[in-house]
């Protein structure tokens, strides 16, 4: 009798573990999937909504944690890559915020709330999501979110008398969907692509099938021709929104992911070749015609230092990096200490510096910014060993996903300040998580085992 009731609880316990892991994991998909539906975490409000639901979350976990007494977090030493240095900037704001070392004080305060938050958000990931079939839902749920974004971004920029549905918020002849800004959506649309691509290589048959009337129907009708048929929505969105260095990069960044891929490959199907050939051919020339990416390659053509202002912002805010090099001027502070150095009127209002690398050394200082250097660089690199040791399909192929993603936004924060933007900085961590991810799960036999 007593070992019966001892079986009963601990069944009892382990559906509450499940449960209670399901329901922490189900909430971080919904924060992801909501977070650029807020105007991209772009204002104030928005970024403070965002930074309240991981909160939020992150209670239930501790609750969850006690209750089921399980440790309180689950990094590992692969973890370590992102967490630390994400640590590190913690501390960093931190003391601009309690030292009054800020130019901003205001700003740094809240730019500390949502570097927390971020923070927190990058170890209940690493935390829950803790299998196979997770990490393919979780890269699912950002091509749905992507689709629906780039649906809207279309029919908005398409229909020009529809009115916006996200706030009545300004319009013009460039798509940018429920964001603040063109280039964001650029940067989210060229982050989804990417894992978008790596889904679709994970799915690639390894070896020849015949061609037969009821394998043509199987092909029409499997995922993956959902999923292709998503992305090539994303792709049209893309063109819309006119970003030039937004299309350069994700080609490049996909160019160049594809050759390590050849490389690191044992042997490369087919079909892996076949797809990325559609899309330079069918994406980018035959859609790019029919939607405008001839605007985008007059936009390039016309680009001349001549007309923009964008080196002259740099130019200028050259010399801040060297007044606070250890801690910065302060989170959030661009705004405030950039026009004490700018030497004569612009063409507009720069309250970023149009260059995430340098708003970051300018911000955070040196250490700081170089502890980032090393996270993105490490889930780099270990995305790379993923691809080139791992034989699970999906780990291979969202680990290429990661590449492009990662040297996405790598080219695309040289001219823009995306990761600003609180939805875009955490589709981009998401990113990092799942490089490191696809080296730490198990494969799905030992997985359901």
């Amino acid at each position: 009798m007593l070992s019966l009731s001892l079986k009963t609880s601990e069944s009892s316990d382990n559906r509450l573990r499940a449960h209670g892991s399901r329901a922490i994991f189900a909430l971080l998909l919904i924060i992801l999937f909501i977070a650029p539906f807020v105007l991209g975490g772009f204002r104030l409000w928005a970024s403070a909504l965002l930074c309240l639901a991981i909160a939020v979350v992150s209670a239930l976990h501790c609750a969850y944690a006690v209750t089921t007494q399980q440790p309180l977090w689950n990094i590992n030493k692969t973890h370590r890559w992102l967490i630390i240095p994400m640590l590190s900037c913690v501390f960093v704001v931190a003391m601009q915020d309690v030292l009054k070392l800020s130019a901003s004080p205001g700003a740094t305060r809240h730019a500390l709330l949502v570097t927390v938050a971020l923070t927190l958000y990058a170890v209940l990931l690493l935390t829950y999501c803790t299998s196979y079939q997770r990490l393919r839902a979780l890269v699912v749920l950002l091509v749905i979110t992507g689709l629906v974004q780039a649906s809207y971004a279309c029919i908005l920029v398409l229909s020009p008398d529809l009115p916006s549905l996200v706030l009545q918020w300004q319009r013009n002849d460039k798509a940018f969907g429920s964001f603040t800004y063109q280039n964001f959506l650029a940067n989210y649309l060229g982050l989804v692509l990417s894992l978008g691509v790596g889904l679709i290589i994970a799915q690639l048959s390894t070896g020849q099938n015949p061609l037969s009337f009821k394998r043509l129907i199987q092909v029409w009708l499997s995922p993956k021709l959902m999923i292709r048929l998503a992305l090539m929505v994303m792709v049209i969105a893309l063109i819309l929104t006119r970003s030039r260095m937004g299309n350069a990069a994700f080609f490049i960044a996909l160019a160049l992911a594809c050759l390590l891929a050849l490389f690191f490959y044992r042997k490369p199907s087919k079909q892996f070749k076949w797809l990325i050939f559609s899309f330079f051919v069918l994406d980018f020339i035959l859609i790019g015609a029919l939607f405008g990416v001839s605007q985008v390659k007059e936009r390039l053509s016309n680009t001349a230092l001549l007309f923009e202002s964008r080196d002259e912002v740099l130019r200028d805010a050259w010399t801040l990096l060297f007044e606070h090099p250890f801690l910065g001027h302060g989170a959030g502070s661009f705004y405030t200490v950039f026009p004490s150095v700018q030497q004569g009127p612009y063409s507009g209002y720069y309250d970023n510096a149009h260059n995430d690398y340098l708003q970051f050394l300018i911000e955070l200082g040196w250490p700081a910014s170089i502890a980032l250097a090393v996270a993105i660089g490490g889930c780099l690199w270990v995305s790379v060993q993923v691809m080139k040791k791992r034989r699970t399909r999906l780990y291979q192929g969202l680990a290429f996903g990661a590449i492009a993603a990662i040297i996405f936004m790598l080219l695309h924060a040289s001219v823009d300040y995306s990761l600003q933007a609180m939805a875009n900085a955490i589709t981009f961590i998401t990113v990092l998580c799942i490089g490191l991810l696809c080296k730490t799960l198990s494969p799905p036999v030992l997985a359901r085992n």
